[in-house]
């Protein structure tokens, strides 16, 4: 990304008015094109008639239901696991905090 701006999927510039440490405020409410910056190395960018695609070049492995097992984070991690899917309903049903 180069500094004050990147360009849209379709090459339009978007101005960064400011950055820090958790959060980037943009002019622009098109966030494709920052999203398609972000993930470039992991993903290819689509042209498709109406629009465009960002697929991801790789495949992850998400487990999910951990949330309801009392152990299920220790296992995974074990495991070599890296992602984890959660249910938020299930979060809010336990009383628990992740």
């Amino acid at each position: 990304m180069k500094a004050g701006y990147y360009n849209t999927a379709s090459g339009i510039t978007n101005y960064i008015v400011q950055y820090g440490k958790n959060s980037i405020t943009v002019k622009t409410p098109a966030l494709f094109g920052m999203i398609n910056r972000i993930f470039h190395h992991i993903a290819r960018l689509l042209k498709l008639r109406e629009g465009y695609r960002l697929s991801l070049k790789t495949l992850r492995f998400c487990a999910s239901g951990l949330e309801r097992e009392k152990n299920g984070l220790q296992l995974l991690k074990k495991i070599g696991g890296n992602f984890v899917l959660f249910n938020f309903f299930q979060i809010l049903q336990s009383g628990l905090t992740v």
